[in-house]
Formats: structure tokens, C-alpha cells, sequence
């Protein structure tokens, strides 16, 4: 999840958006995107985008070097206190950060953000990011996704959502083919404590 959507919403604040990410279990879904998807390998360069309270870093092996980066200052402040060194943490918009440097990253993350960006800033950040990847490099995205054969709890779970642009799966995949040749989707289910449905995708030039 990321801090996309602003105002006096209570998981703008690190601690308490950390403490909910617990509640509902994300930590057993930073384990199945690393070991199962993101793949990262000591040595590898990750850009996370939208990074939130960097809770996927924990789970990330040690020799990799990370960097993200989030429009919202608290969360960037409260990473830097919490990481130590860890990771390097810029407060920078998606659609103009400056750290998206061309060709330097082996893996590009984007956990839980699509479903917060329109088809026009989804497109923006897919170009940014098959712009920032090395050759071979890849964009891996998890987000909220509607589909046919989930429970009725799962559903609203989505439309509760912060982020008002949650997709079906062949809405994000049609999206990730306008920048990324080649684009492989898969369906979770049971990665929370609570019903929901996870589309993730992963994208190479």
C-alpha cells in the first residue's frame, strides 16, 4: 500500500499505517512477492515507488541496494529514522521525482499504487519505470483486483479501498502492454488476514 491519497485519512500517519499493515497481515504478503516475484538478488538495485512505510525492505535480502521514494514527507521521515542507513529515502512525487535515473535499476517496484493513479498517471509511471530499468531489468506491481470468482467480502474489502482506480486484471494487464512487451499477471488470494484479491504483475522491455 502507499500514501497516494492525502488529507486527515488516520493511515497517513507512519506508526498507525504500520500497526494496520500488521493487523491485517501484510507481512505474510512482503514474504510470498519476495520470494515468489520480486527475486531480488544481493547486489541488485531496487527503486520502490510510492514506498509508503517501506515495509517490503524488511524482506528484501541484505546486499541489495534500495532506494524509495513517496510524495508524502512523514512517511519518508519516519523510513530514515527506522532504516538507519538501510535504504536512502527521497520525498519526491511519482511523475517528477528525479531519482528515476535512466537505465540503473535492476528492479523497479510498485506495491500497491496503480490502484491509486488514473489510466494517464498509471501510463506515466509504467513509461518511468521501462525508462529507469537496466537491460533485463523488471517492473513488479501488486494491486487490489476485481475478478469474477472472488467472495463478496473481498469485493467490498476493494471498494473500501484509498485508492479509487482499483482494475480488473485484464484492465491493469492492457495497461502494462501499452509500455511492457512482455507482461506476466497472476491472481493471489488468502496473501492477508482479510479477504481480498492481488493482481501482480511482472514486466520486461
Amino acid at each position: 500500500m502507499n500514501s497516494l491519497r492525502r488529507g486527515l485519512h488516520p493511515l497517513n500517519t507512519a506508526p498507525l499505517f504500520r500497526c494496520f499493515n500488521r493487523l491485517i497481515g501484510t507481512e505474510n504478503r512482503c514474504r510470498v512477492l519476495c520470494a515468489d516475484f520480486i527475486r531480488a538478488r544481493p547486489g541488485d538495485h531496487i527503486l520502490d515507488a510510492g514506498c509508503g512505510v517501506a515495509d517490503i525492505l524488511d524482506y528484501l535480502p541484505e546486499g541489495v541496494s534500495y532506494a524509495g521514494f513517496d510524495s508524502h514527507l512523514p512517511y519518508i521521515e519516519y523510513n530514515r529514522r527506522r532504516f538507519k542507513g538501510r535504504g536512502t529515502f527521497l520525498c519526491e512525487d511519482i511523475s517528477t521525482g528525479s531519482c528515476q535515473e535512466a537505465r540503473s535499476w535492476d528492479l523497479f517496484l510498485g506495491i500497491g499504487i496503480l490502484h491509486h493513479l488514473d489510466d494517464e498517471k498509471a501510463l506515466s509511471l509504467l513509461q518511468r519505470a521501462k525508462s529507469a530499468l537496466k537491460p533485463g531489468g523488471r517492473f513488479v506491481s501488486a494491486d487490489g483486483c476485481f475478478a469474477g470468482t472472488q467472495s463478496v467480502m473481498a469485493r467490498m474489502v476493494l471498494k473500501c479501498d484509498r485508492g479509487k482506480f482499483v482494475r480488473r486484471q485484464t484492465e491493469y494487464e492492457a495497461l502494462a502492454r501499452r509500455v511492457f512487451s512482455d507482461v506476466l499477471s497472476t491472481v493471489l488470494e488468502g496473501t492477508l488476514r482479510i479477504p481480498h484479491t492481488l493482481l501482480v504483475m511482472e514486466c520486461a522491455a
